[in-house]
């Protein structure tokens, strides 16, 4: 009998290493709807004209996504991932600097910037290459990180926010300082200490010597090639999927700016805008896990449709919530369901799609499309509500970007099977 070897477990350690920078990550970027109120208010701007800051993160981010590709030609992801850290952690100096407006579009540069490496794409490019098997679990292990953060810090920083000051300065300037040094900080240090760019013995998790073997010669004869997959009609779903997720996702960080205009701030007996918040995020962390498993289950398609439903109902309260802090927990919720959904569903639909024999490539070249839909939302939302006074309109569009989330993602898995036939 032929004797095979099996892949040694490090995957585990990277995948420890990606929740440890996704929580460092999340503390700031989950966190960024706590400061609309004080920011707006410090420094006398409107939430349209403050928000822009998130359509310049993300149309940064969307510029970067382009040349990945040509950079993890040229440079390993670790050394990347590294840069992307100081890079992120300036982002966070910068807010904390800001006297007006400019500075804090300068952050706005430097987070999007970095976000594409440390968050976006870290587990897309990384899980894969150290697991065959448990791949939906393991991404939604890795990404937890981001939520967890935001669960935990969303109340930290409300109560912080009560303060005059924190480290000596205002107390949304500190809180920021106090970010970007432990990303800065312990970030490198997981970084440089922990994660790895390949398994040592070339073997995934999951799979053996003579499986890989078999593998690689079924991938080269059914393995679905980027020239090919870009070019179809699947690749046009995704992209529709990836437009209405971008779109919806950034309302989460409005939520906690809804709760605080509300009566429901003012009467109820605990903090409704940092309980929100961390509600959402705490939820988003059963959502990981129920999706990962929904996927290794039943595909993208089964993540997606469970995604999508929670996220419809989730807008669906949240219209009705009006003044009901109690309604307004239950909505933010079920979209906390909903939200975790942008580092599961992408890498695991493409998979699905396309197989894995050239998702090295086809991956950093879809994952660019995700932020361009995202810069434009980011501050659409406030510009909307700014407009109106109300975010009703917001949540009733946002209801419908999540069925579509759901809808495009059952389409393009659909339509990919006819290239496995070509």
């Amino acid at each position: 009998m032929e004797q095979t070897k099996k892949a040694g477990s490090y995957g585990y350690v990277i995948v420890a290493s990606l929740f440890i920078q996704m929580f460092l990550a999340g503390a700031i970027l989950t966190t960024a709807g706590m400061f609309i109120v004080p920011v707006t208010t410090a420094l006398n701007l409107t939430q349209g004209v403050y928000m822009l800051y998130m359509t310049i993160q993300y149309g940064t981010m969307a510029v970067m996504g382009i040349f990945m590709p040509k950079l993890l030609g040229k440079f390993k992801f670790v050394t990347l991932n590294r840069c992307a850290i100081v890079i992120m952690a300036l982002g966070a100096f910068c807010m904390a600097m800001a006297k007006n407006i400019a500075l804090i579009y300068l952050g706005g540069v430097f987070l999007g910037a970095s976000m594409v490496i440390v968050t976006y794409q870290s587990a897309g490019i990384l899980i894969p290459r150290f697991f065959k098997a448990r791949v939906g679990v393991m991404l939604a292990t890795a990404t937890m990180g981001m939520t967890i953060a935001g669960a935990i810090m969303s109340p930290v920083i409300s109560k912080l926010l009560t303060h005059e000051t924190v480290l000596g300065m205002e107390a949304w300037r500190g809180i920021y300082v106090l970010l970007g040094a432990a990303l800065l900080i312990l970030g490198l240090i997981n970084a440089i200490a922990l994660l790895r760019e390949n398994p040592k013995d070339g073997l995934r998790i999951g799979e053996d010597a003579l499986d890989a073997a078999e593998g690689q010669s079924a991938q080269e004869s059914k393995g679905i090639m980027k020239e090919k997959a870009i070019k179809s009609v699947s690749f046009v779903f995704f992209i529709l999927m990836v437009i209405t997720f971008n779109f919806a996702a950034p309302v989460q960080s409005y939520l906690p700016a809804y709760a605080g205009l509300s009566e429901a701030a003012q009467t109820a007996s605990f903090d409704v805008v940092g309980i929100l918040a961390s509600v959402v995020l705490i939820v988003s962390v059963i959502g990981n896990y129920a999706i990962g498993f929904a996927i290794d289950k039943a595909g993208a398609r089964g993540g997606a449709v469970l995604a999508g439903v929670c996220g419809v109902l989730g807008f669906l309260i949240l219209l009705l919530a009006k003044n009901s802090a109690g309604m307004m927990l239950a909505g933010g919720a079920l979209f906390g369901l909903y939200y975790p959904i942008s580092g599961l569903i992408m890498p695991a639909m493409l998979l699905n799609m396309y197989g894995d024999k050239d998702y090295n490539r086809i991956f950093p070249t879809a994952a660019a499309w995700g932020p361009w839909f995202g810069a434009v939302a980011a501050s659409l939302w406030g510009f909307i509500y700014d407009a109106t006074g109300s975010y009703d309109t917001v949540f009733v569009i946002a209801l419908i970007l999540c069925a579509g989330t759901a809808i495009f993602t059952i389409l393009g898995v659909k339509s990919s099977k006819k290239l496995w036939n070509e």
